[in-house]
């Protein structure tokens, strides 16, 4: 969920020939609590984006990119005007099976 910080690294290393430690996460909100994360550039660091990386090749492959949010999720979208108050549940009705190497990746680590 918390990938920004790693693609970033790897794209300013792609650019700059070198490599980047870590990255960092502000919170500028007094919800966030104003705080900075530092996110190491290891190697579950970029583990983690290829797999996500290659979960959302899948389903561009496939052309299916369903709605699947998370618990919760839909609390904090921008696009809940859009698809309603309801999204997570009526998604939670539908077959897991084509959602699996989502469901997956989420329960990684």
């Amino acid at each position: 969920r918390i990938l920004q910080p790693v693609a970033y690294a790897l794209a300013a290393k792609s650019v700059l020939g070198e490599e980047i430690a870590s990255g960092r996460l502000y919170y500028c909100t007094a919800a966030g609590g104003y705080e900075e994360r530092i996110v190491e550039i290891d190697a579950n660091a970029r583990a983690s984006l290829q797999a996500v990386t290659a979960t959302i090749d899948g389903a561009l492959k496939d052309a299916f990119l369903p709605a699947a949010p998370d618990g919760g999720d839909c609390d904090w979208c921008d696009y809940r005007r859009i698809c309603g108050p309801y999204e997570e549940r009526r998604t939670a009705l539908k077959t897991k099976k084509r959602i699996e190497p989502l469901l997956a990746l989420r329960a990684r680590p």
